[in-house]
């Protein structure tokens, strides 16, 4: 059990990082993955209110507006879950 503790004693002095200096960089490495999960689902409903107006008024070629509101919406489902 000592050897662990040696260890990490060790590896502290090694990386002459504080225990606080290490919290901190950990506390906002989680807060930056946070705030990007929160950005790609307030994404979404921006995504999908801009398709329903722009689709309003913009003639679509080939199929109907709402399979290509379907279209739109799969591929954005697609990006959110490719790009975590």
């Amino acid at each position: 059990m000592s050897q662990i503790s040696d260890y990490s004693k060790q590896d502290l002095r090694l990386s002459k990082k504080s225990p606080f200096v290490i919290r901190v960089r950990r506390a906002s490495q989680q807060l930056l993955r946070f705030g990007w999960e929160q950005a790609l689902s307030c994404l979404f409903p921006v995504v999908i209110f801009a398709s329903l107006a722009i689709t309003q008024f913009l003639p679509l070629p080939f199929l109907p507006r709402y399979d290509w509101l379907l279209i739109i919406f799969v591929l954005i489902q697609w990006w959110m879950v490719r790009s975590g």
